[in-house]
Formats: C-alpha cells, structure tokens, sequence
C-alpha cells in the first residue's frame, strides 16, 4: 500500500511540473507574439483592464487603448466607460496630454481610440488617475449596434439606414 501511495505521488509531481512547463511555454510565445504584433505597429494594443491591474507593465510604452473621452475644465480624460465619464470615475480614467505643436485636436465626449505614450507617474488633475497618455493620435470608434439593430456593413463599409420606432 505505501509503495502505491508513494507510485501515485511521484506522478502527481510529474503531472503538475508537465502542466506548470505547459502552461510557461505558452505565456512565453503569448508574449513573444504581443511583442512581434508591437514591433509590426509600433505600439500595443491594451485594454483597460490591462491597463488599470497593472499600469507599470506599460509605463515609458506606446499604447493603443479604446474608452470614452471627456474634455471639460478640469477634466481631460479618456475613461472606461461613458458611464464612468459621466460619474467622474478617476480610478477607471487616464489624464490625457495632448501636444499642441503636434496638431492634436480634442475630440470632444465620444468613445475613441487613443494611441500615445504611457506614463506611470503622471496621475494627473490633482493625482487623482492611474496615469497619463501622451497623445500621439485619435481614431473614431465605430458603433456598431445600438442594442437591438446592426448599424454598420463591415462588408459594404456603410451604416445601415435606421427604422423609426
């Protein structure tokens, strides 16, 4: 009995070290394959959540990130969600910089994508943000339904007309 119960814990060993090697080879080609797609691009795509569990992974790193934009006084900043926005949720927000001798234009309250630099340290309007982004370029971001009706052919490359209701 001991020597079965001894056979049945060196494969256990064996079994969780095989899973542990695995699961190590694929983080390693994930990240080999985020950093191959980085250097095609020049930045990296993240999301917020990325962004907000770990924000010292990207600082000093150019970024692509999607969320929603409000420009108001004292309130120059890419958030999560609209809802966020609408709340003021500093802790699901960037601080937004954009340089003027670069031709960047505030794009007003609407979802975005936002490409610049990350900078861990600079938390912004009053320190108040996770960080901030150094505004390199904005990207319209397409609705594509409005909870019940697709509006946009990803095909024909044209919304849809809408119905009235």
């Amino acid at each position: 009995m001991k020597l079965l119960l001894k056979a049945l814990i060196i494969q256990i060993f064996f079994l969780t070290a095989i899973v542990a090697k695995t699961t190590e080879d694929v983080e390693f080609r994930r990240d080999a394959i985020e950093a191959a797609k980085e250097r095609a691009v020049g930045y990296r795509r993240i999301s917020f959540i990325n962004l907000i569990s770990n924000p010292k992974a990207f600082h000093n790193k150019k970024i692509m990130i999607s969320g929603y934009t409000h420009f108001r006084f004292e309130d120059f900043a890419l958030y999560m969600s609209k809802h966020d926005a609408d709340y003021l949720n500093a802790e699901n927000a960037v601080w937004l910089v954009l340089d003027p001798e670069a031709g960047i234009i505030a794009v007003g309250s609407r979802y975005v994508q936002v490409i610049g630099v990350f900078d861990y340290e600079g938390t912004g309007h009053m320190g108040a943000f996770i960080g901030t982004i150094k505004v390199e370029k904005f990207l319209e971001a397409r609705q594509w339904y409005d909870g019940e009706t697709e509006l946009w052919d990803p095909i024909e490359g044209k919304g849809y007309q809408r119905k009235n209701r």
